[in-house]
């Protein structure tokens, strides 16, 4: 989604910088995942894409049946890091 977004805002003429690839560089709209986004802060932030089918990414899940309790903890991870990513401004 990142990508579709960075070659929406360059056709509209806009600087666009991809996190954590070498066009990271200079000034431009910052695109990146949540985890990219962790430790840094900006002007304005717009989070683009999220849904319930996204968020929490299930490869980041212990499955339930393996450990309910690691699962839980896993889960309040990954909303914390939508939060986290929701309070870059």
């Amino acid at each position: 989604m990142g990508k579709e977004i960075a070659h929406a805002l360059a056709q509209a003429d806009l600087p666009v910088r991809l996190l954590g690839t070498t066009q990271a560089t200079g000034d431009g709209v910052s695109i990146g995942t949540m985890h990219r986004m962790k430790g840094l802060e900006f002007r304005l932030v717009a989070v683009a894409g999220v849904t319930d089918s996204i968020v929490p990414l299930a490869s980041a899940l212990t499955p339930a049946a393996v450990d309910a309790q690691q699962h839980r903890e896993d889960l309040l991870g990954e909303l914390s890091l939508l939060f986290v990513a929701c309070t870059r401004a």
